[in-house]
């Protein structure tokens, strides 16, 4: 999935991406993840950020009786730098 996203976001033209990322461990508001560099998420992180895509969705999209409320559902899209 990386590749193809990376592959994705090579392409001229404005992109909009969306969907169930199911990351509950990424802060979007400080766009990091624990773990290694290597890890998917943080990998994912490095995308997005070198291709000036911004992370649209603030508010969980998730809740669960006896589990913390995430956001799972994400909106992608490049922005003018």
């Amino acid at each position: 999935m990386l590749d193809l996203l990376s592959t994705f976001c090579k392409l001229n033209g404005k992109k909009i991406i969306l969907g169930n990322f199911n990351l509950p461990r990424i802060d979007w508001t400080l766009y990091n993840a624990p773990g290694s560099d290597k890890s998917f998420e943080n990998q994912l992180i490095e995308i997005i950020t070198e291709n000036y895509l911004e992370q649209f969705v603030h508010q969980p999209t998730r809740f669960r009786n006896d589990q913390q409320a995430n956001i799972l559902d994400l909106v992608f899209s490049t922005y003018d730098n």
